[in-house]
């Protein structure tokens, strides 16, 4: 999908579409120095070693990471995440958990260790259509 024959990337500096047209890739960087790998991609240097820019090169994720934790919010704390939301933790690469938004609204249907896919959900925002980054069990309606 392109942005000429569908909804743009609300952020297209953290990922790109798939293939599939469904899920996403992440956007990251890998140190050459220490391959320790950084997300998202716009760091000023190496997290792991301090190495400077020039020695990160860009790397896509596959978009799949590891429930480490998660919780639900049920009031509205803020725009875009109408309750219940459930917000979780997930390891997108090793030692790179970074705080998502899962699509799942039961926390029954979650498990920690369980593996989640960046897909991409429709979401109107400033009254254009957009591709947000959400998170959903693997498989699950896929």
């Amino acid at each position: 999908m392109t942005s000429t024959d569908g909804p743009a990337l609300e952020k297209p500096a953290l990922y790109r579409l798939a293939e599939d047209g469904q899920s996403l890739r992440l956007l990251a960087v890998r140190c050459r120095e220490c391959t320790a790998t950084s997300f998202p991609a716009t760091v000023h240097g190496c997290r792991r070693c301090g190495a400077d820019t020039s020695a990160l090169e860009a790397v896509e994720l596959g978009g799949a990471g590891i429930l480490k934790n998660f919780v639900t919010l049920h009031r509205d704390v803020m725009a875009g995440f109408p309750p219940p939301a459930i917000i979780g933790e997930v390891e997108i690469a090793p030692g790179v958990v970074e705080e998502v938004h899962l699509l799942e609204t039961d926390e029954a249907l979650l498990a920690r260790g369980a593996i989640v896919q960046a897909v991409a959900v429709e979401i109107g925002r400033d009254g254009a259509r957009q591709l947000a980054c959400r998170f959903t069990v693997a498989g699950a309606g896929q």
